[in-house]
């Protein structure tokens, strides 16, 4: 099974938003404004307006679950590799919203019926050396990867998800302008701090590299 595997999620906002979706901020001044917005309710198109960066199912159908399914859930939430079937992952062609300098915020409700070493959340994590960033759990912990132009990974980790509850997620990578050594990864779980990191304040550009949710876009983990 791939790693993604029993993963069902619905992403939701927080804070200053009222639905539900990913949510990446780009520029300071629409720090509250989703620019990429999917509610997963009953549908893979993106709410925001700006581009639709509309999600496609890869390795199964897209399957919706309600209230009735999973407790919880308002309106309806997508199940990634949940039951023989399920789509493993979704897919958003590369756009300038889907591929974000070295600000952005990444939300997300999550409900992982099961954790494994990697679950991976949101990504553009391609073949090596291609990197850029990537959300996910690993082994139950909030951990975020950020690729700086110089190729070094920086992780911010921290906080335990518990299986089979919902928990909310963000990742955070703040640039510092005047500073950009001073920049910083934050991970967030359930509206607390969970772990920091500091970076340098850049992002590598990956051109080519879509967006993955649930697992890679270009190099998805072996089936088994």
């Amino acid at each position: 099974m791939r790693v993604s595997r029993h993963l069902m999620a619905v992403f939701a906002g927080w804070t200053v938003l009222a639905a539900a979706g990913f949510v990446w901020a780009e520029e300071p001044s629409t720090a509250d404004r989703p620019v990429c917005f999917w509610d997963f309710d009953g549908t893979l198109d993106d709410r925001a307006g700006k581009t639709a960066d509309a999600l496609a199912a890869r390795e199964g159908q897209t399957r919706f679950v309600d209230a009735s399914q999973l407790p919880g859930v308002i309106g309806k939430a997508v199940a990634l590799g949940v039951q023989t079937g399920d789509a493993e992952y979704l897919v958003a062609s590369l756009s300038k919203e889907v591929a974000p300098g070295p600000n952005y915020t990444i939300e997300a409700w999550v409900y992982p019926t099961e954790l494994s070493a990697w679950n991976r959340l949101a990504l553009r994590w391609a073949a090596a050396p291609n990197y850029a960033y990537h959300l996910a759990l690993h082994q139950g912990v909030v951990s975020l990867c950020h690729n700086q132009s110089d190729g070094q990974y920086v992780f911010a980790e921290g906080g335990r998800v518990a299986a089979k509850r919902w928990h909310h997620l963000a990742a955070v990578a703040r640039r510092n302008d005047r500073q950009p050594s001073e920049s910083v990864l934050t991970v967030y779980l359930d509206g607390r701090v969970a772990g920091t990191a500091p970076f340098d304040g850049t992002i590598k550009d990956q051109a080519t590299e879509d967006l993955g949710i649930g697992d890679s876009a270009g190099a998805p983990s072996a089936a088994s």
